[in-house]
């Protein structure tokens, strides 16, 4: 292998920034879905129409964000590396 060379082998490094959006994204994804389904395991929790329909809500809402979020924090990583070949 010659020095002037660029190295073609290595998978890039991940930039320290898209290392911190990756972990905030997890958590913030880890956070919704756990109040999402917190809601609803809460123990005396109340069970009149109105808390039901906010409860709800909240669930419709926070569940695909934080779906979202995870999706988004997986597929941020390093994409697929594929090395330059020759013509």
């Amino acid at each position: 292998m010659n020095w002037s060379e660029p190295d073609t082998l290595r998978e890039p490094q991940e930039p320290a920034f898209a290392i911190v959006r990756r972990i905030v994204l997890y958590v913030a994804g880890a956070i919704m879905l756990g109040i999402a389904s917190g809601l609803w395991l809460l123990p005396g929790a109340g069970t009149a129409p109105a808390i039901l329909t906010m409860k709800l809500g909240l669930t419709a809402f926070l569940l695909p964000a934080g779906l979202c979020c995870l999706a988004l924090a997986h597929k941020s990583g390093v994409g697929v590396f594929i090395p330059q070949q020759p013509l």
